[in-house]
C-alpha cells in the first residue's frame, strides 16, 4: 500500500489465534487495497499474536499490546482508534470475518467530514 489507508479495521484480540488468523485473512480478500488492520492484544497468555500478525508479512497489518493496567475489549478498541491512520474506522472482532467488499463499501458510505455510524448485517455460521 502506498499512502494512507482509507479504512482502518480495529481488531481487539485476546488469545484465539485460529480465529484471529481467519479475521486477518478476510482483510486480505478485500476488493480494495487501501486498508489497514490494527490488532490490539489484550494481554494474551496462551498465544503469540504478535508472531501471528507478523507471519502475514503485510505492512497493512499492525500489532500492539495493551499496557499493564489497561484491560478489556473497550480499552483495546480505544487504543486501536488512537493508532488508526484513517478517518474511517471499522470494528472487526477477532472472531469475525469481513465480507470482501466491506472496506470498499464503508469507504463510500462513511464521510470523514461528518461523523456517522454504520451497523452491518451479521451472518452466523459454524
Amino acid at each position: 500500500m502506498t499512502g494512507m489507508p482509507t479504512v482502518s479495521f480495529l481488531i481487539p484480540a485476546h488469545d484465539r489465534p485460529r480465529e484471529l488468523k481467519a479475521a486477518l485473512a478476510s482483510c486480505l480478500t478485500q476488493s480494495c487495497e487501501d486498508w489497514e488492520a490494527v490488532v490490539v492484544d489484550d494481554h494474551s497468555d496462551l498465544a503469540d499474536l504478535q508472531g501471528l500478525v507478523a507471519g502475514f508479512g503485510d505492512e497493512r497489518m499492525r500489532y500492539t499490546r495493551l499496557e499493564s493496567g489497561e484491560h478489556g475489549v473497550s480499552a483495546a478498541r480505544n487504543r486501536a482508534v488512537a493508532l488508526a491512520r484513517s478517518d474511517r474506522l471499522v470494528t472487526l472482532d477477532s472472531d469475525d470475518l469481513n465480507h470482501p467488499d466491506r472496506a470498499a463499501r464503508c469507504r463510500v458510505l462513511l464521510d470523514p467530514e461528518q461523523p456517522q455510524l454504520i451497523y452491518t448485517r451479521v451472518r452466523l455460521f459454524s
